[in-house]
């Protein structure tokens, strides 16, 4: 099977730290499809071939084309039509699968020009990780004018040309089942969508050291992940103990805001801010931690929290349908929107030792059913049957 990837989104140094879910996913699919025998070739700018290099994906299955624009407009136009250029410009076998990994225009757009050139002959599945909450003056995207014309424009690049080619791609993947029947709403066959929940690499996990943090969270720092309303949360847990600590791993554009929330509340003894992690690095952070806090306003679901329960830490997040659906075990879920309960929630697996080696049990067994291999396996017998 021949399995092209379009990652024109994907970048990492063009001013971007971090990974996204659907990052993760295509770089151990690429990895695991090429040891089980597909031809493997996707195509990125110099950004996407440091990410993917950098996380071991072999050169020879990455095609490159530089973009050469500074500011973000110019870049994003350039990615654009570097895009376009490769679908018009690509010659595919009868039967290869060709694959947006995200929905973002300029990985939907060289497979729905593809999708058009080949309407037979090949396959086009679309990586539709996260429907965007409609807009209001309200969160999810804040209760400012400029935050919600932003989250108005955020949502209508994303659904509008959704509404376009959902029906032109052959499948869809999502990260979360309520996803799957949002999609039939809009006239898609769940028999042609799979859901992906990430993966996890359980044998990554250290030996538990010196507890330096009752808690860590992993995440940009972005609104949806409710950084700023962490900070917050942790100052009502410090308010019962003293010396709480939080490590925040991660970077973005809420950085400064989240530094400035930890002066204003005096937190500066009690929040260590880690940067952007990954690796062992990471897993040391996970081995001298407590719990792993997820206190998103919005998400599809998100496979940050369960690479730390699978190493024994139990998860406090809020109580929204996908958290509901991705970690059903592991878990204490807060009333949305509600820091003081997040809080108490926090407590009550910090002093109750019982709740707390049972959480972590269940944290450990349920994650570990997240394995790379049996998800790539899993996708690649939905990809078979789809050619």
């Amino acid at each position: 099977m021949k399995f092209v990837a379009f990652a024109f989104a994907m970048s990492l140094g063009e001013g971007r730290r971090g990974i996204s879910g659907g990052d993760r996913i295509l770089i151990n699919f690429a990895r695991i499809f090429a040891s089980e025998g597909a031809e493997v070739n996707i195509f990125t700018t110099q950004g996407g071939q440091r990410m993917l290099e950098y996380y071991g994906v072999p050169p020879g299955l990455i095609s490159i084309w530089r973009t050469r624009s500074s500011s973000p407009l110019a870049l994003e136009a350039e990615r654009l039509a570097k895009a376009a250029l490769t679908a018009l410009s690509m010659k595919l076998d009868e039967g290869a699968v060709i694959y947006s990994s995200s929905n973002y225009l300029e990985d939907v757009i060289p497979g729905l020009l593809l999708k058009l050139r080949h309407p037979r002959s090949v396959r086009w599945v679309v990586g539709f990780w996260m429907f965007p909450p409609r807009p209001s003056r309200r969160w999810p995207y804040g209760g400012r004018l400029g935050a919600t014309l932003r989250g108005f424009a955020y949502y209508l690049t994303v659904m509008l040309p959704f509404t376009l080619y959902s029906r032109l791609a052959d499948a869809h993947w999502v990260t979360n089942p309520s996803d799957r029947a949002a999609l039939r709403r809009f006239g898609v066959d769940p028999g042609r969508v799979l859901v992906v929940m990430g993966g996890v690499d359980a044998g990554a996990c250290l030996e538990p050291g010196p507890r330096a943090y009752d808690a860590v969270f992993v995440g940009r720092f972005h609104p949806q992940k409710g950084v700023v309303q962490l900070v917050d949360i942790w100052k009502l847990v410090v308010s019962r103990r003293p010396g709480a600590k939080l490590a925040m791993i991660g970077d973005g554009d809420l950085l400064d805001d989240v530094r400035r929330r930890i002066r204003e509340l005096g937190l500066e003894d009690n929040v260590d801010l880690l940067g952007f992690m990954d690796g062992r690095e990471k897993m040391e952070i996970f081995a001298r931690s407590r719990i792993f806090v997820h206190p998103v306003i919005y998400d599809s679901g998100g496979m940050a929290p369960c690479e730390a329960m699978v190493c024994g830490l139990p998860l406090v997040t809020y109580d929204l349908e996908t958290e509901r659906a991705y970690y059903p075990a592991g878990s204490l879920r807060a009333r949305p929107g509600d820091p003081a309960d997040f809080a108490s929630a926090v407590l009550r697996l910090l002093e109750d030792e019982e709740l707390y080696a049972r959480l972590s049990r269940e944290a450990r067994e349920y994650c570990a059913g997240w394995d790379w291999r049996r998800r790539a396996s899993e996708a690649l017998s939905f990809l078979r049957r789809l050619t």
